[in-house]
């Protein structure tokens, strides 16, 4: 079988592609991120009946889904916290982690190769951290290196 080409153009740099799956999502897919690192991808999608969300990384090459999260799984089993929609998601630069950010201002943090076997295994799902952040949507999320104490003496003094 061909491959279909395609080509973006950013700027003065375009860039030619091969498109090696093709996939029609029915849900309402709302947010799309490329893992940094490797071959993943995570999606969410919005359930507009229920004013819910669900989130779920996939292979990129397959489509292999890897796992799926709704927002009644998004709170670790001892937390009182009620997750929300989710409007913001990001990988951390190491492509380990994904940090969520939702409408009720809450941030949940989960360990990618951690949820896979869990998943893989039966396992229940759950994230690293959950915490409310904010009392209103959290529309944005970024990692940002901390230089640690020890690795620049002239910033910290012990």
């Amino acid at each position: 079988r061909e491959l279909e080409k395609m080509e973006v153009e950013t700027g003065d740099v375009t860039t030619s592609f091969s498109i090696v799956n093709q996939n029609i999502r029915t849900a309402n897919l709302t947010i799309a991120s490329w893992c940094p690192t490797m071959d993943l991808i995570a999606i969410v999608n919005q359930s507009p009946e229920k004013n819910d969300s669900s989130f779920a990384v996939h292979r990129m090459q397959t489509w292999q889904r890897l796992f799926l999260i709704s927002s009644d799984r998004r709170s670790k089993s001892d937390d009182q916290i009620e997750a929300g929609p989710i409007v913001s998601l990001t990988w951390n630069p190491s492509g380990k982690m994904i940090a969520l950010g939702d409408a009720r201002g809450i941030v949940t943090l989960f360990d990618v190769e951690q949820e896979s076997q869990a998943a893989s295994s039966g396992n229940a799902i759950e994230p690293v951290l959950t915490t409310r952040m904010h009392s209103n949507s959290i529309t944005s999320l970024n990692w940002n290196e901390i230089p640690s104490v020890r690795s620049d003496p002239q910033l910290y003094n012990d």
